[in-house]
């Protein structure tokens, strides 16, 4: 509700008391009219409810919310569960039309402008962190990688939007230096498609912000310092190495040789004991497991290479990851490896 377009009598409310809670709504305003002008992620985060508040507004444009709708067609956003069409804020239609993503949605013009302004936002934000050349990018509702490269050159670079931007798994950003090209993949898609992901994207995005979300990317490379450290010394103490890989910055591999013996199982089973002490994401890669994919054979499954020497064991500083996480593993890691060790003896 837009109180300046509206007589409030005094006997309601005293005028100057009224002023005050005016302009605080005139600067929500100020901030959603920059914010869909401009389309630029905003420098600080917004709160939840001002977040709210912009949702619930642009879901009222969809026809499926209009007070006075009357659905004669097969798919009118008829949603039976309350709770689901809660969860989703009322959004039912989905975006583009006919198999392009980026097609304008007519029943549902609330639908359309979040998934564009999200589209914007992404883009905005991928210019911010170093790809300044980049034309164009959109996302959609699959985690499926698409064609990367060809003859030497990016067409298309394809991002996990849960990895990226710290939302559900369910959706990727698809962005190249050609927007013609971009064209055409958001054209290929089958059908309709969900508006879930641009939902949580633009929701996370706002509650960021800019600044937010470089405090996060600053994190990440300061906790990937602090693993790999940690994780030197933990290996040295022990008789181990970190496996060096430069241009790595996100996942590190230390060696298992001093407490691996002959059979498969027990060096594996230090997986399966760190995931029953909470310890998920580390993965523990044997050498000579072999496995067929679509009659594609992969010698040393796991492994980014063939003919691997020593087992190891796989983590990751991803987005999002504490310190307090970090030393929490290293005191499971350390409990784990001392019983492995045990049971060698």
């Amino acid at each position: 509700m837009n109180f300046d377009h509206i007589n409030v009598p005094g006997k309601l409310v005293p005028d100057n008391y009224l002023q005050l809670g005016l302009a605080a709504q005139r600067s929500k305003q100020r901030s959603f009219k920059e914010l869909l002008e401009k389309r630029k992620l905003p420098e600080t985060g917004w709160s939840d409810e001002q977040i709210e508040e912009l949702v619930l507004q642009l879901a009222s444009l969809d026809s499926n919310n209009f007070p006075h709708k009357v659905g004669l067609g097969e798919r009118e956003a008829r949603i039976a569960c309350k709770l689901v069409a809660r969860r989703h804020y009322n959004f039912g239609h989905g975006i583009g039309r006919s198999g392009d993503l980026l097609e304008a949605q007519p029943k549902a013009a609330g639908s359309t402008l979040l998934a564009r302004l999200t589209n914007a936002l992404i883009l905005d934000l991928v210019r911010g962190i170093g790809l300044s050349s980049c034309a164009g990018c959109f996302l959609v509702p699959m985690c499926t990688g698409m064609r990367a490269n060809q003859i030497g050159r990016i067409d298309y670079f394809v991002q996990s939007s849960d990895k990226n931007l710290l939302v559900p798994v369910g959706g990727a950003i698809v962005a190249s230096f050609n927007e013609s090209l971009l064209h055409e993949v958001a054209s290929s898609y089958a059908g309709r498609a969900s508006g879930s992901q641009s939902l949580d994207v633009l929701m996370t995005l706002l509650s960021l912000g800019r600044k937010g979300f470089q405090s996060l990317i600053q994190q990440r490379a300061e906790n990937f310092i602090y693993l790999r450290d940690n994780l030197k010394k933990f290996a040295e103490s022990r008789g181990e190495v970190v496996i060096d890989s430069r241009y790595n910055s996100i996942s590190l591999a230390i060696t298992l040789g001093t407490i691996a013996v002959d059979e498969k199982e027990s060096i594996t089973q230090l997986g399966s004991m760190l995931h029953m002490r909470g310890v998920s994401g580390a993965r523990v890669v044997v050498p000579g497991q072999t496995k067929t994919i679509d009659g594609h054979k992969f010698v040393d499954f796991g492994s980014h290479r063939n003919e691997l020497k020593v087992p190891y064991l796989t983590v990751a500083s991803a987005l999002g990851i504490t310190q307090e996480e970090i030393d929490k593993f290293f005191d499971i890691f350390g409990k784990c490896w001392h019983q492995l060790s045990q049971n060698k003896n």
